[in-house]
């Protein structure tokens, strides 16, 4: 899997920030009770805590009662490129998308991906006295 490269403190703050509303990912909560319903995420955050990385054992104690958070992952990559400007993250996202694998196969090293932005993004921004950098992660689900 792609490395990313550490980003600059501009762009860190850039990839951490929350979009406006009208620039959110609508990802989808599909529930066997509920429906399907849209999620809209606004930041790096928002769509690394959204995903799950479900087992063949959650399905199996869960049974029909198991919700899933789905993306498209070449929307999502689009995404990141086009709206939230990190196009190192969206063309490892692609690169992964292209390989055909199924979703649930994709989300443990999509969700890799998205940490390893965070957490390169928190360590910039961090010796510059910020003292809290805040990481939108409150998923309107």
């Amino acid at each position: 899997m792609a490395t990313l490269t550490m980003p600059t403190e501009e762009e860190a703050r850039h990839f951490m920030r929350a979009v406006d509303s009208d620039q959110a990912f609508v990802a989808t909560v599909m529930s066997p009770s509920a429906g399907s319903s849209a999620a809209r995420l606004l930041s790096l955050g928002m769509v690394q805590q959204f995903l799950e990385d479900r087992t063949m054992e959650d399905f199996q104690a869960a049974g029909l009662r198991l919700n899933i958070h789905y993306a498209d992952f070449g929307f999502l990559a689009q995404w990141f490129e086009e709206v939230v400007g990190d196009a190192e993250l969206a063309g490892a996202i692609s690169e992964l998308h292209a390989t055909g694998e199924a979703f649930g196969m994709l989300v443990p090293r999509v969700k890799e991906l998205l940490q390893e932005r965070l957490d390169q993004c928190v360590e910039v921004l961090e010796p510059s006295g910020d003292g809290g950098v805040s990481v939108e992660t409150t998923a309107d689900v």
